[in-house]
């Protein structure tokens, strides 16, 4: 704590601001102002937060600035400063106190600095998920292509092509094609980073996400039910949503895969719920263990094998609903396996942090 003329000429201060300024007793600093105090270099910086309350007489309160110390290290403070006043109320200098924030600082950069790593972790594990769904979606055009250019050189030894059968295959290679072409585009859009809010529906969500993850399930003989009890529209970051939904989906064909022999399902279903979108995605795969479920979202927990699993994916997915779309998601247990509930606002934006 600290007050100041109008002169910025300090008048008197408490121990704690003593101990920073570091001097011994209170008249040390009477009669001295910022320029002869270890902060001196930011002298001016702070005269002008103490004229600026003076003139307009409005407090300024709870602001973050640095102070320098004589060590070369620089304190972070949470700054407010008051007009100080005599009996007939006329402002006759400031009062300031501050608190050191300095050290909740530092742990805040570098809890950025691990989420950044962790973003950049689940980034990579990502993209190496992509490329084998890549590889689950090509499997059977190229299949198809290949099995089209046997057939047309077995005819051309047998000496048997006609041109219609020749047209009716290369329109089938041109079909394989243009799959593989779009697959390309909807692997790519989903790369490509896209932080502007837009209205949709909940079915165009799931089916944005089943046209990545869709031919995966196929290939592991997944049924997909789906029930799309909502048809109203929410504010989204659709890619983020995207990344979301496939994440959740390809969890549980994981798990599937693993556990389940036949009768491999997936359900997903969406409704409305007051001011909220609903979206549930199950599976039969017989649940997740208690003591790892108390923890699903947690970094580097996971249910699968180190070779097949990071522990970052159900992290990122409840930092993106949580933290952009200011949501929920919950993990229980169905009498089946495993039950992933998001709950998303109609319009998260009109939503504060708090």
């Amino acid at each position: 704590i600290f007050w100041k003329d109008l002169n910025g000429i300090y008048l008197g201060c408490n121990k704690a601001f003593l101990k920073d300024a570091h001097l011994a007793d209170e008249s040390e600093i009477i009669g001295q102002t910022d320029y002869e105090q270890v902060w001196k270099e930011d002298a001016e910086r702070f005269r002008e937060d103490d004229r600026q309350v003076q003139e307009s007489g409005v407090p300024k309160l709870n602001y973050v600035e640095e102070q320098p110390q004589s060590n070369g290290r620089r304190l972070v403070l949470s700054t407010s400063k008051v007009p100080l006043r005599d009996s007939t109320g006329e402002i006759i200098g400031i009062l300031g106190i501050y608190e050191d924030i300095t050290q909740e600082h530092e742990t805040k950069e570098v809890l950025r600095e691990q989420e950044k790593l962790l973003l950049f972790q689940s980034r990579q594990a990502a993209m190496g998920e992509m490329i084998s769904m890549i590889a689950h979606q090509w499997k059977q055009p190229l299949s198809s292509i290949a099995a089209v250019a046997s057939n047309i050189k077995i005819q051309q030894i047998l000496g048997t092509p006609t041109e219609e059968c020749l047209n009716e295959q290369a329109d089938a290679v041109l079909d394989q094609i243009k799959f593989l072409s779009q697959t390309i585009t909807d692997f790519r859009n989903f790369f490509i980073k896209d932080k502007d809010v837009k209205w949709i529906k909940p079915v165009d969500a799931v089916e944005d996400a089943l046209r990545i993850v869709g031919k995966l399930l196929q290939n592991n003989a997944i049924a997909l039910h789906t029930s799309y009890f909502s048809q109203r529209e929410f504010k989204a970051y659709p890619k983020e949503l995207q990344h979301v939904l496939i994440n959740l989906i390809k969890n549980a064909a994981d798990i599937l895969v693993e556990n389940v022999k036949e009768d491999r399902w997936i359900k997903i279903s969406t409704r409305d719920e007051g001011d909220f979108v609903v979206i549930e995605v199950s599976d039969n795969g017989g649940g997740i263990e208690t003591e790892i479920i108390e923890h699903i979202f947690e970094p580097y927990v996971t249910t699968k094998d180190e070779y097949n699993g990071t522990g970052l994916g159900l992290y990122m997915v409840q930092m993106i609903i949580e933290n952009n779309f200011k949501g929920s998601i919950e993990c229980t247990n169905s009498d089946e396996g495993a039950l992933f509930t998001l709950k998303i606002p109609i319009d998260f934006t009109v939503l504060s942090d708090s």
